[in-house]
């Protein structure tokens, strides 16, 4: 009989001891570009018997903001909260659970898998129409990251004519009236883009000669 006592009441300790309030997220793997934006949620579920205590809020917090940033908590039990995962630069980072102390939860919650966004290239502005002899910029945007931006005098894909030392910027005067073709390419570690403008040049306006 104490034997039994005695076993029961380390079967409460035991089941004591081991229960809490742990947070569960919809999703335990969330893979993104750098620059894109995920949202999961987060609730509360009880581990043990007969919860007797509310959780204080949960913070969500990144473990590399470098890699990805987390903003978002549960802000009570019962409820639901949202958390908002943002793509920093490539890599791998997980989801922390803080108290409203800033103490930190025991364990990883969710891994993000960050990775390069694709590389695209536009030239601004895109229409382009000037007169002999004034000069007009061309800007190449891109939203990738260690770019090097080559320009070409010609159609797409002709390198004949390259335009050295330009940068994302490329500065054109035109000597006679014509039809001028212009082309970027945006070449990243992780592949590369290009684009192509038409520059139309008219002629001068003719000054109005004197009568005789």
């Amino acid at each position: 009989m104490i034997r039994r006592v005695l076993l029961l009441a380390s079967l409460c300790v035991t089941s004591s001891t081991f229960a809490m309030w742990s947070p569960r997220f919809s999703r335990d793997y969330v893979e993104l570009r750098a620059s894109e934006t995920a949202t999961i949620t987060i609730h509360a579920i009880w581990s043990g018997h007969a919860p007797d205590v509310n959780p204080t809020p949960w913070i969500c917090a990144s473990d590399s903001e470098n890699v990805a940033h987390v903003e978002g908590r549960l802000p009570a039990l019962g409820q639901v909260g949202e958390v908002t995962i943002t793509g920093i630069a490539p890599g791998n980072a997980w989801i922390r659970v803080l108290s409203p102390d800033g103490s930190f939860r025991d364990g990883l919650y969710v891994q993000i898998r960050v990775t390069e966004a694709p590389v695209t290239v536009s030239i601004a502005p895109s229409a382009l129409t000037t007169t002999v002899g004034k000069p007009i910029r061309l800007t190449a945007i891109s939203e990738a990251s260690r770019v090097t931006f080559t320009w070409y005098n010609g159609a797409r894909g002709d390198r004949s004519r390259p335009m050295i030392g330009t940068g994302n910027e490329l500065i054109v005067t035109a000597p006679a009236p014509g039809r001028y073709p212009f082309w970027v390419s945006a070449v990243a570690p992780h592949g590369m883009s290009s684009d192509e403008v038409v520059i139309e040049v008219n002629p001068l306006p003719r000054r109005r000669g004197a009568h005789h």
